[in-house]
């Protein structure tokens, strides 16, 4: 359950959640739409992970001053990446002509829940397989393959083998959604990030340094997207 409440003045609006698996306080900005998050750890307490976060609010009016306004939602004849090309977003049955179109049908209200929905449909025709070719490399079985729209990881991978990815990845090029495809299911062999660990990728995924380096760069504008 999230919290929201003001901080400062001029005030900022401050969202505070818990997370059972975070060891301390911690505080972001969402590059989606500029919002304030407080994560309160397990044994955490509400009022000192406010007081955490006023004593930072000199950071964090400096970084929303950078960042500027947030983004607007999606409109017909706006271009988004889809696949690492850009695309052109433009009425009409939901349709990739050429890479270059996404016809998107029903009113201008509905057009980003018509567009997340395409790319959870792209994302999972191109990251099941991979997950699936990888695991088999690795002899590692998978529980389950999940899909959300997150803004904080590229993908995840349980204990018990499910791994999760962000629809967000059908907006990269394929081959930087494979990386982060083989990245997840060598999770499933080692859930660290040990030199063992890099090693399977690199044998699973060789060069993936390249796809890794795009991600790192560019992944901040496609969380930009306003979906």
């Amino acid at each position: 359950m999230t919290e929201c409440i003001w901080i400062g003045d001029p005030p900022v609006e401050l969202k505070i959640r818990s997370n059972p698996r975070a060891k301390r306080y911690s505080l972001r900005i969402s590059p989606k739409d500029h919002s304030l998050w407080l994560t309160v750890p397990v044994g955490g307490s509400r009022q000192d992970g406010v007081a955490f976060a006023e004593s930072k609010l000199p950071w964090v009016r400096q970084h929303l001053a950078r960042l500027g306004t947030p983004p607007n939602s999606l409109t017909f004849g706006q271009t988004i990446p889809i696949a690492g090309e850009d695309v052109k977003l433009e009425q009409g049955p939901v349709e990739l002509i050429a890479g270059q179109v996404l016809f998107v049908p029903g009113p201008s209200e509905k057009i980003a829940a018509q567009v997340k929905a395409f790319l959870k449909v792209t994302a999972r025709d191109v990251l099941v397989p991979a997950s699936e070719e990888f695991a088999k490399q690795l002899e590692q079985p998978i529980n389950a393959i999940r899909f959300r729209d997150t803004s904080s990881r590229w993908g995840s991978c349980t204990s018990e083998g499910t791994l999760m990815y962000s629809i967000r990845l059908a907006m990269a090029p394929i081959s930087v959604a494979n990386y982060v495809a083989a990245h997840e299911a060598c999770h499933l062999v080692e859930m660290n990030h040990s030199a063992r660990f890099w090693a399977l990728v690199e044998d699973i995924c060789p060069g993936f340094k390249t796809e890794r380096a795009w991600l790192k760069k560019n992944g901040p504008a496609l969380q930009m997207v306003r979906l």
